[in-house]
């Protein structure tokens, strides 16, 4: 049974660090696996220094927010406020990248690809094999064309720049010339 049917794609999901050996064994069944790759990312010391920032943040608010019930002047309120909408803001933030860190910490990430038969045999081109025709002589040679497209537009892209300064140059150049041959011979009486 195929289970892509023809198809390519790839699968990413979460799973929390008990359960991740048990889904790669897992999805390592559903066909012949041709390469695993596994890395992992320490990032202990992201959430320690996100953990004193946040708690230095957080001591910082508590400082404005005492001192906005000490202000005496309206000047001196609105500012104390200002500065307390800032710490809370930054509050905010790192918290919020503190969970996002905490759930990356927590939960495993597993990428699949999926190939097709035909994709994944050496020397597979991406057609089923025995795929013949006029279609399938049409296929190819509208990825030919696309491929041909492609290797244009980049030599385009490459040479463009070049092109301009040279004509700017060129440019340059001519008016230089105009002017030089334009002027009249100094006359000098004899």
């Amino acid at each position: 049974m195929d289970i892509l049917q023809g198809k390519t794609g790839q699968v990413a999901r979460q799973v929390p660090p008990e359960r991740f050996d048990a889904m790669v064994t897992e999805l390592s069944g559903l066909g012949t696996l041709e390469h695993r790759q596994v890395s992992t990312d320490d990032v202990t010391g992201e959430v320690v220094d996100l953990e004193a920032r946040l708690a230095t943040a957080r001591a910082s608010a508590d400082r404005m927010r005492a001192l906005l019930t000490e202000t005496g002047s309206v000047v001196d309120l609105v500012a104390v406020e200002q500065a307390l909408a800032v710490r809370e803001a930054e509050v905010e933030s790192l918290e919020g990248q503190l969970r996002t860190l905490s759930a990356q910490a927590d939960l495993g990430t597993i990428t699949v690809h999926f190939l097709t038969r035909a994709e994944a045999a050496p020397g597979g081109g991406g057609a089923d094999d025995g795929e013949t025709g006029f279609l399938a002589g049409l296929e190819a040679a509208v990825d030919g064309l696309v491929g041909a497209a492609k290797v244009g537009a980049t030599i385009v892209g490459f040479v463009l720049p070049f092109s301009v300064l040279a004509a700017a140059g060129g440019v340059v150049y001519l008016v230089a010339r105009r002017r030089r041959t334009s002027r009249p011979a100094d006359v000098t009486p004899s």
